[in-house]
């Protein structure tokens, strides 16, 4: 069964975006932030540089998707939106988990998810400290961070 998203990368006045990364798999917002706490691991500079962002994130998927054999129907990019609120991408069709619209910077990311036609602030289900406690994040065997940690153990040493 799949558990399909979008993710797009955003600037802090959520006017310009990266391409969209399409998850078939592990769209959840736990997986999302498993993801993204990899992309911290690995010291990847948020703000601005949103192609960069994205790259590394579709990166880090790919990592986590291939780390042990070689798949090809999981990750896909395509064009991401250009503005919020009229939202013009109907290219992105509508997906179990919708679209994820991140901003890296200092801190917590800051995260918008859109569904059909509506934004969903302050999502109930996108709770920092609730993520980092899911078992994608813990230090279990089949979580997302110890796969990571197998596959790429020294990696925030390289940056």
């Amino acid at each position: 069964m799949d558990n399909r998203a979008y993710v797009v990368f955003a600037n802090k006045d959520f006017t310009e975006f990266s391409p969209a990364v399409y998850l078939h798999w592990n769209g959840g917002p736990e997986s999302i932030w498993a993801f993204l706490q990899e992309m911290d691991r690995r010291n990847i500079r948020g703000g601005d540089d949103l192609p960069y962002q994205v790259a590394r994130f579709a990166h880090i998927v790919c990592d986590y998707f291939d780390g042990h054999e070689a798949g090809g129907l999981s990750v896909g990019i395509m064009p991401g939106p250009s503005k919020i609120g009229e939202y013009d991408t109907n290219h992105l069709p509508d997906e179990e988990n919708g679209l994820y619209v991140i901003v890296r910077g200092k801190g917590e990311p800051v995260v918008r998810r859109f569904f059909g036609e509506d934004w969903v602030e302050n999502n109930s289900d996108w709770k920092p400290e609730l993520l980092a406690k899911h078992l994608y994040n813990g230090d279990k065997e089949s979580s997302i961070k110890s796969a990571f940690l197998e596959l790429r153990p020294n990696i925030s040493s390289i940056g």
